[in-house]
């Protein structure tokens, strides 16, 4: 896990590349779809922190703008329309949690997403591509310097969640509120 271009600035929290050890799984081969997550939708009544709110994030981070009537159903505003082969996004951690508990699955923990990226990068099928993706863990920015190597997870509380992805850079991760959804957010389901 970890970065080697790691260059130990403050605002660097990708950490310097150390060796984990996790569990067998199975991650889902592509995002969570328009179609699976409307299958949770109809059968579950469940719905969405954008859909209660009203409104999502439009655009690529940083560039993002509140977008009202925006929701999984139209992610970029009302007017825009998915078809259902699309990964799902303008979902929450909390809406990507309650679908993962419907499916039997689990979000990937931090650890699991970045050896399935690695095993992906090396196989020239990279799992990171534009779009940022929930994972289980809570954020911490010492996580790629603690001394946990088996199984390792973020800490056992907070008010931030970790997302993959979402760039170029495969050890790219963010910090974001649990409620926040957007146009470029999405998740897969990891099984054990």
């Amino acid at each position: 896990m970890g970065s080697n271009d790691f260059v130990g600035q403050p605002d660097d929290d990708e950490g310097p590349t150390r060796e984990v050890t996790v569990g067998a799984f199975r991650l889902s081969a592509e995002p969570v779809t328009v179609g699976e997550f409307a299958a949770f939708v109809d059968a579950s009544a469940y719905e969405t922190t954008a859909e209660r709110e009203g409104s999502g994030f439009v655009g690529r981070f940083p560039d993002l703008e509140l977008v009202e009537g925006a929701s999984w159903r139209r992610p970029n505003g009302p007017s825009s329309e998915v078809v259902p082969t699309s990964p799902v996004t303008q979902v929450s951690w909390s809406d990507a949690f309650e679908y993962c508990l419907w499916s039997h699955g689990a979000l990937p923990s931090e650890a699991q997403w970045a050896y399935a990226s690695s095993l992906a990068a090396d196989g020239d099928a990279p799992i990171h591509g534009e779009l940022w993706q929930w994972c289980a863990d809570y954020y911490d920015e010492s996580f790629f310097r603690r001394e946990q190597r088996v199984n390792p997870t973020g800490p056992n509380g907070g008010s931030l969640r970790v997302a993959r992805g979402g760039s170029d850079r495969r050890t790219a991760r963010a910090a974001l509120y649990p409620d926040f959804g957007s146009s470029d957010l999405t998740f897969r389901v990891v099984k054990t």
